[in-house]
């Protein structure tokens, strides 16, 4: 009896969402990457809190593409930024090539990243928003 093995072409599925991306060390690395890049490209201080979401485009090569979410303090301030991360690891034996697309703020990318039902459940997760059964106002008489 033979067997006889076929080899299907990979075939890339797009972009896929990070499980669990606040444990995810790899993703948070980037995040932090995609910061202090920014940082030095445009003489900024923000301050990296964490990535809050990620997508991966799965290209089937050893080249990543890397949309994140990502919390920053800006002086006082706690303000959410849109970023593209690009990783290369083509070359064995040598650490990661990383750059850094773009890296914007979330409010001035609302339709091209996240639904509007995204966005607002995730102003709500980090305590940015309110959720709708809080009230906007509290009155003590």
């Amino acid at each position: 009896m033979a067997f006889v093995a076929i080899a299907h072409p990979y075939q890339p599925s797009g972009w896929i969402t990070v499980p669990n991306v606040e444990k995810n060390s790899h993703v948070q690395y980037l995040g932090k990457f995609a910061v202090t890049r920014y940082n030095e490209q445009k003489k900024a201080y923000l301050e990296f809190i964490q990535v809050t979401k990620a997508q991966v485009l799965d290209r089937g090569t050893e080249h990543y593409t890397y949309k994140l979410v990502i919390k920053v303090h800006d002086g006082y301030a706690v303000k959410l930024f849109k970023s593209e991360v690009f990783q290369d690891l083509s070359a064995p034996g040598q650490s990661p090539v990383l750059n850094l697309g773009y890296f914007i703020p979330l409010a001035r990318c609302r339709d091209q990243y996240l639904s509007f039902r995204d966005l607002n459940e995730l102003e709500i997760q980090i305590g940015m928003k309110k959720t709708p059964s809080e009230p906007e106002f509290e009155y003590e008489i």
